[in-house]
């Protein structure tokens, strides 16, 4: 598989989430695993809905950058991030679960705080599953 690269800057509007969805879903070969697939529009969907939930400002940045073996999503956007999924959510709750699918998704994540009052949440997602 061919290295892609995905650079996008999204408003930072709800409908950013289905946006950063459908891009990320063009960035992987057909021949990928279809869970590969799954997990990654899933990342990316939960990572840009967070910024869009929690940042501040108008703008976002979505880039995903992808090779055989995985791909590294980083969100970058103006506020704090999150460094840490805590507390589990309540069965009645809405939301709440995003960082935790985050984390059972990705190889790992994190959050890096920038410059001017950004931050960057990033999680490498593995595209080929290891054979058990």
């Amino acid at each position: 598989m061919r290295k892609a690269t995905l650079e996008r800057r999204l408003p930072r509007r709800p409908a950013a989430a289905l946006v950063a969805r459908e891009a990320g879903g063009t960035l992987l070969p057909h021949e990928a695993p279809p869970e590969a697939a799954h997990d990654l529009a899933l990342v990316v969907t939960e990572l840009v809905a967070n910024a869009v939930a929690h940042g501040h400002g108008r703008r976002l940045r979505l880039a995903v950058r992808a090779d055989a073996e995985r791909a590294l999503v980083e969100v970058t956007s103006r506020g704090r991030g999150v460094t840490a999924a805590g507390r589990p959510a309540s069965p009645e709750a809405e939301s709440g679960r995003g960082l935790a699918l985050v984390s059972a998704l990705s190889e790992r994540w994190g959050v890096q705080e920038g410059p001017l009052g950004t931050s960057r949440v990033w999680a490498e997602v593995p595209l080929q599953r290891s054979a058990v």
